[in-house]
C-alpha cells in the first residue's frame, strides 16, 4: 500500500498519512502541471519547494518516501507502478474538478488500484454541505456560514453568536489615518532547497518569461520571501495573531499605498498547500479573542474568510463545475486590455494591484474582489 500525497496535501497529521504510519509515501513533482497556465514563478517556487521540504520532513520522521521528479505526472505513476506492480494507492480527494476521475484512470491504466478518501484538510464534508444545501435552487453564503458556526461551535455562546451578532462587517470598513504605518509582513529567507528550486524555475524562463515551459512575459518577480514549511507557517500564524489581527477587521477593506499587506494574514498559501490546517488557524484566532482580548469584529471577520468563504466556494465548485467555468452572467465578450497585464495605467489602485501581482504573484482578497474583478 502506498499513500499518494498531492502537492496541496502537505500535512502529516490528517488522512491516510496519520492513519497509516508505516505505509510508503509517494510524491510526484511534474513539470507539465507547471505548464498548464502561465503561472507566476513565485507560485511554482512555492509549490515545488514546499513539496521537497515536506518530503524531507517525512523522511526525518522515519517514513519511506519516494519522490519522483518527472516531465508528466503520469510518468511518475508509471515509474512507481513499474517498481511496485499492482500496488494499491490511497489519496485524499483532490478539490479540482474531475481530478479524481483522471487520477483513477491513470493509476488503473498502469495496473494499479486507487482508493480515494475524504480530504481532511477542509472543515465541511461533501455530505454535510449537500445536506445543508438540500433542494435549494441557489446558495447564500451567509446562511452557510451561520450553519458552520453552529456545527463547529466557533464564536458561539450556547446557541447564540458571540457578541450577539453573526457579522460585524459594518465595523470593518475603516480607513487608516494619515501617516499610518502597518506592521511588516512576515518574510522568510530562502534556504538551499528553495534557492535550488528557484534557480530551476528562473532557468526555465531563460530570462525572458516569454516562452514555455513556465509562462508568459507578464511576470516581473522580485525577491522570493514566502514561507515553504510547516514551521514557518506556524511562525507566520503567530505573527499575525500577535501583530496584525487586532486591526485586521477595521482595515481589511482598505487600500494604502506602499503597504501591500496591511493587516492581512498572508496565510492562504500555507492553508491551501496543507502546511496549516484551517482548524489550527481558526483555533488560534478564536483563542486570541477568548484569552488575549483581540476584538471580536476582527476575529469574526477573519474566521468568516476561512470557515465561511473557503469552505463555501469549495463546495460550490464541487457541485457546479464544469458548467460554472463557462458561466458568463455579465455577458462579457471583450478581451482584457493590455494594461491589465502591464500595469501601465493612470488608474492608480489598479496599477498598484497589478504591480503587486507581477512582482509577488499575490493580491489580497479585497484587491481581487473590488479592484481586479471590477
Amino acid at each position: 500500500m502506498t499513500i499518494l500525497v498531492l502537492g496541496d496535501q502537505l500535512h502529516a497529521d490528517v488522512g491516510p498519512l496519520a492513519e497509516r504510519p508505516d505505509d510508503r509515501v509517494l510524491l510526484i513533482e511534474a513539470e507539465n502541471l507547471a505548464r498548464k497556465l502561465p503561472y507566476h514563478p513565485h507560485k511554482l517556487t512555492l509549490v515545488f519547494s514546499a513539496m521537497r521540504h515536506f518530503r524531507d520532513r517525512l523522511r526525518e520522521s522515519g517514513r519511506t518516501v519516494e519522490y519522483r521528479q518527472v516531465e508528466r505526472f503520469a510518468d511518475g505513476l508509471e515509474a512507481h507502478l513499474d517498481d511496485h506492480p499492482g500496488d494499491e494507492l490511497v489519496v485524499m480527494r483532490p478539490p479540482a474538478s474531475r481530478a479524481s476521475q483522471r487520477l483513477r484512470g491513470l493509476v488503473e491504466r498502469h495496473g494499479g488500484q486507487l482508493e480515494i478518501v475524504e480530504n481532511d484538510l477542509f472543515l465541511c464534508s461533501p455530505e454535510q454541505f449537500d445536506s445543508w444545501a438540500g433542494e435549494r435552487s441557489s446558495y447564500r453564503h451567509e446562511d452557510f456560514y451561520r450553519f458552520m458556526r453552529r456545527e463547529t461551535g466557533y464564536l458561539m455562546d450556547g446557541s447564540d453568536p458571540a457578541g450577539g451578532e453573526w457579522n460585524y462587517d459594518e465595523q470593518n470598513r475603516e480607513t487608516p489615518p494619515e501617516g499610518y504605518v502597518s506592521p511588516d509582513p512576515p518574510t522568510f529567507e530562502p534556504d538551499e532547497i528553495t534557492r535550488d528550486v528557484q534557480s530551476r524555475v528562473v532557468e526555465a524562463f531563460d530570462g525572458s518569461y516569454d516562452e514555455p515551459p513556465y509562462g508568459g512575459d507578464w511576470a516581473d518577480p522580485g525577491p522570493f520571501l514566502w514561507l515553504v514549511t510547516h514551521e514557518q507557517a506556524l511562525t507566520a500564524l503567530e505573527q499575525f495573531v500577535t501583530d496584525r489581527l487586532t486591526e485586521f477587521g477595521p482595515y481589511q477593506d482598505a487600500l494604502v499605498g506602499d503597504a501591500w499587506a496591511l493587516h492581512h494574514s498572508l496565510l492562504s498559501p500555507a492553508i491551501n498547500l496543507g502546511l496549516l490546517h484551517p482548524r489550527t488557524v481558526i483555533d488560534r484566532a478564536v483563542e486570541a479573542y477568548r484569552k488575549r482580548d483581540r476584538p471580536l469584529n476582527s476575529v469574526e471577520g477573519f474566521v468568516r474568510q476561512i470557515l465561511g468563504w473557503r469552505e463555501f466556494m469549495r463546495h460550490v465548485y464541487r457541485r457546479e463545475m464544469p458548467e460554472l467555468g463557462d458561466a458568463n452572467q455579465l455577458e462579457q465578450t471583450e478581451p482584457l486590455p493590455p494594461f491589465f497585464w502591464t500595469g501601465m495605467t493612470d488608474m492608480a489602485c489598479l496599477g498598484d494591484v497589478i504591480d503587486g501581482v507581477r512582482t509577488r504573484g499575490d493580491s489580497h482578497h479585497i484587491q481581487r474582489l473590488m479592484i481586479l474583478s471590477n
